[in-house]
């Protein structure tokens, strides 16, 4: 932690400002740039539509995401193109272009 300055810059942060035992306060500071890492995974074709959870975690996808896909497909929800995954809250742009080239859908017969 370091303490508390005035911010010189314009550019947006998360910043959480504590109080220390000596009365001090002192700024905790993420920057506009801090994204968590995520895992990496291993890439192959899929159908979004069929995919198990343990195919997702294999793609390198975060629980959460995961959880969000099995909603809504378990809610009648479908896939009809690649790009639809990319309406998924929480699926994060650069993680769908990662995945787009191996999304193969299959058309109802």
């Amino acid at each position: 932690m370091k303490r508390l300055e005035k911010r010189e810059s314009n550019q947006p942060s998360s910043s959480r400002v504590y109080s220390g035992e000596d009365g001090q306060q002192y700024q905790y500071d993420r920057g506009a740039d801090y994204r968590p890492k995520r895992p990496e995974g291993r890439l192959f074709i899929f159908d979004p539509n069929t995919i198990t959870p343990e195919g997702w975690q294999q793609l390198g996808l975060r629980e959460k995401t995961i959880k969000t896909i099995l909603n809504f497909v378990s809610k009648g929800g479908r896939f009809r193109k690649p790009i639809d995954l990319k309406r998924i809250y929480g699926l994060f742009p650069d993680e769908y272009e990662r995945l787009a080239p191996f999304i193969h859908i299959e058309t109802p017969a």
